[in-house]
Order: C-alpha cells, then structure tokens, then sequence
C-alpha cells in the first residue's frame, strides 16, 4: 500500500508540473514530430521510446483527447517516474532494510532533484530506461 502512495502522488506533482520545454538543446521536438508522423519505430539510439509513445497517443487518441501531443507524450514519461520512484522506494525498504524515514527522505530528495523531475516532466527519451 505505500508504494501506491508513492506511486499516486509522485505521479500527481509530476502530472502537475508537466513542463512544455519543447528546446533545441534536447530533441523533444523532434521527437514530437516522429510520433506526430509515426516515424523512427526503432531509433538506435532510444529503442522502444518511439513506439510506446505512439502507442500511448493513440490511446489517447482514441479516447477522444485532442490535447498537445507534447502533453500526452510527457505524461507517459511522469507514469514511469513516478513508477522509477515507487521501484526506489521498494528497493529502499526491503532490500536495503532502510528505515521508513530514512525511506521517504531518500525519495524526496531523488523525486525532487532537478534531473529526475526534468526527465518525469517534458518529452525526453531517458527516464524510461531509468525505470527498467
């Protein structure tokens, strides 16, 4: 039951601040306008990124949503952040045998860290195999 605690509300914030930082200096873009287009199924360098993000724009898609793909694409990436930061947790508590508060503070501080939250909030190819 915590790790959907942890799971739910690291996926709300996320979800919350989803960042349309669609510059240069990171591909997203790009990487829109492939999905956009179903282009680059299998891109050498992020895989798998493309075809799930396709995937998950058509459920959405076929939902009826017609917001910004940007959007919907970045949230696929806060579900698997948020997903990275219950793995955390669990690893935290059972296998390392951390204390709860020792637990909690540790995800805060990963959660919260620029990086983490970047990469959970805007279209980009690296928290999904972060998770895995």
């Amino acid at each position: 039951m915590p790790y959907a605690i942890v799971f739910f509300s690291s996926l709300v914030v996320y979800l919350l601040t989803l960042s349309h930082n669609l510059v240069a200096s990171h591909d997203s873009i790009g990487y829109i306008n492939e999905i956009d287009h179903y282009q680059w199924l299998f891109h050498p360098h992020h895989l798998l990124y493309n075809p799930i993000s396709i995937l998950w724009l058509q459920l959405f898609r076929t939902l009826g949503c017609t917001s910004d793909s940007s959007y919907i694409v970045a949230s696929l990436n806060s579900v698997f952040g948020a997903g990275g930061l219950a793995l955390i947790f669990y690893i935290l508590l059972k296998r390392l045998a951390s204390s709860y508060t020792a637990s909690i503070s540790t995800l805060i501080t990963i959660g919260a860290s620029f990086g983490f939250w970047f990469y959970s909030d805007c279209v980009e190819v690296y928290i999904i195999p972060l998770f895995f």
